[in-house]
């Protein structure tokens, strides 16, 4: 018995010692959006600090989120081995003026991810060759969203990349350079290239777990070109040169192959590899955008002369070049101009392929593997100058938060001590003499003698839109002076300075007389009420309330009777 209960005793204690599991921390950062620009290097320390703290706190997600369209330098952040960046934000480049060779550099043991929706492009002009994504030894994860390059590498690492959906891909560049790249997906993935570089540059190969994975170029390996497994498709419109085997295709896996192969092993085949034989009438039907026209088979090689299939494009409110294109062709397209009271809102379709800038009205069009319809969409240019619900700053007033929503806009307001050049906000506290008076967790208040500018920023409805808007269109009742930039959402009134700080003017008639001292004995009857301001310039005695003392020292001060009014 004594034995069982030893041994249930120590039983306990272990379970008492053993640690308890933390739940991982998470940060979310967001960079702005395209109406809402945020300096780049606040961006990068918005990010950095997000990363260190969720390091510091055993490990987590940093999701980032908003867009940024008008980076001016790299990016460099430092993920620690335990945090994953989750990067759900829209971020490229001003084409022609970004001076660096990478957008957005890596280093650390840990993950960067991107997530659905995200969009990583760089936009370079011919000739800067820069890199989307330069991870050196961090793990990338694509499981959504886009990654391109105009003139450089889309993801550049010397660690695995994985993906999981989205799609990567440059113009005459390379779309990945990685160690391994495996594919473990649901969904279907794309890499492509449409100059003359390779799609992917591996060390060992390309992996596909399972799920659907087409390259558009070439695939060079320094050992696999393909290693498909468990039900996974792959198609290849390009050329596979590995140093060791070209395509292998297990546990039923099925490979497409457009191309030519160039390897010590030519194939392994357990599944099924259409490149395989003569090809049957069901492999010659149309696949994603091409036909299979010729096959032929000489030692170590595979021949298949692809033709690409002429589809048209339609261009609602616009106009493209004529004929029909063909799956990847870039077509130039532009919008109408708009109708009057109306602004370009951005290219709209449902039918696949993409813009190089959507909401450019003159851009590229890239064709998908089917006939397609772009349509130039138009909203109406705001035309409600007047932004109401913006009280003017009072000593002890509140400020505002929003303004009142009209039919074509909502907003929001910050609040800047100042003239309103910088963006630092509002004090936390009081002024400095009703700090005092101010509990933790009050709101701020505005102040004694001070000027404070509102930041508004205006949040277009569907259907309106701020382009077009022409510069300083903006006013605020009360405001001093207002200002915006032209197109631009971010509007600043800079109002009058508040007004000084008047002991014993409990009414707020701008002087100190008998009549401060009644209304003070009137409020204190329950008479007549004081505002803030006026109970803190009736404290003439320093008490914490307002007290007939305080009326009592006001009239001994009229008569004389003591120096100072303030004790």
């Amino acid at each position: 018995m004594k034995r069982i209960l030893a041994l249930v005793l120590t039983m306990a204690l272990c379970l008492a010692l053993l640690p308890l599991t933390a739940s991982a921390a998470t940060e979310t950062v967001f960079i702005g959006d395209l109406a809402v620009g945020v300096p780049d290097d606040t961006t990068k320390a918005n990010i950095q600090s997000a990363i260190d703290k969720v390091s510091a706190a055993g490990g987590g997600t940093v999701t980032v989120t908003g867009a940024r369209y008008i980076v001016g330098k790299t990016l460099s952040l430092t993920i620690p081995a335990g945090v994953t960046v989750e990067w759900k934000a829209g971020y490229t480049n001003q084409s022609g003026s970004f001076p660096n060779s990478v957008l957005i550099s890596l280093t650390g043991a840990g993950i960067f991810e991107v997530a659905a929706n995200a969009y990583i492009a760089c936009q370079s002009s011919a000739g800067l060759n820069t890199t989307a994504i330069d991870a050196g030894s961090t793990r990338v994860k694509v499981s959504g969203g886009r990654v391109q390059a105009r003139n450089g590498t889309a993801i550049k690492a010397t660690s695995d990349v994985t993906l999981t959906g989205g799609a990567i891909s440059a113009e005459a560049g390379t779309a990945i350079e990685g160690h391994d790249i495996r594919v473990n997906s649901g969904s279907a993935v794309t890499v492509g290239v449409t100059g003359t570089k390779p799609a992917i540059k591996a060390t060992y190969g390309v992996i596909v777990e399972n799920g659907d994975l087409t390259v558009r170029g070439d695939i060079v390996s320094g050992s696999a070109g393909i290693d498909a497994f468990t039900d996974a498709t792959v198609r290849v419109y390009g050329d596979i040169i590995a140093d060791y085997l070209g395509i292998a295709a297990q546990d039923r896996a099925t490979a497409y192959l457009v191309g030519t192969i160039t390897a010590f092993r030519e194939m392994e085949i357990e599944g099924v590899l259409h490149t395989v034989g003569a090809p049957t009438m069901a492999d010659a039907l149309e696949l994603d955008g091409y036909r299979w026209d010729e096959y032929t088979k000489d030692g170590s090689y595979v021949y298949i002369r692809r033709a690409a299939i002429p589809y048209t494009l339609t261009v609602v409110n616009g106009a493209a070049n004529a004929g029909q294109y063909c799956v990847g062709d870039l077509v130039s397209i532009t919008a109408n101009p708009p109708p009057a009271g109306q602004a370009f809102d951005g290219w709209t379709t449902d039918d696949g392929g993409m813009f190089y800038d959507p909401y450019n009205a003159a851009t590229t069009f890239v064709m998908p593997p089917n006939a397609a319809t772009v349509t130039a969409a138009y909203a109406t240019i705001i035309n409600i100058p007047a932004i109401l619900g913006v009280t003017p700053p009072v000593p002890w007033g509140t400020p505002v938060t929003e303004i009142t929503e009209t039919a074509q806009y909502t907003g929001t307001v910050t609040w800047i001590e100042g003239d309103g050049e910088g963006d630092g906000a509002m004090s936390a506290y009081k002024a400095p003499y009703i700090a005092a008076m101010s509990g933790e967790g009050d709101p701020p208040v505005f102040g004694y003698g001070t000027v404070y500018t509102a930041k508004i920023t205006l949040e277009p409805k569907p259907g309106y839109t701020l382009a077009g808007v022409q510069a300083n269109f903006f006013a605020v009742a009360g405001a001093a002076a207002v200002s915006n930039l032209a197109d631009d959402s971010e509007i600043r009134a800079r109002f009058p300075a508040t007004g000084a700080l008047l002991w014993g003017d409990a009414d707020e008639n701008g002087e100190v007389n008998a009549a401060d001292a009644a209304a003070i004995l009137r409020f204190l009857v329950e008479l007549r009420p004081l505002t803030e301001n006026g109970k803190y310039q009736a404290r003439v005695t320093g008490g914490a309330n307002v007290s007939a003392a305080d009326a009592a020292r006001i009239l001994r001060w009229l008569v004389e009777l003591v120096k100072d009014l303030k004790a």
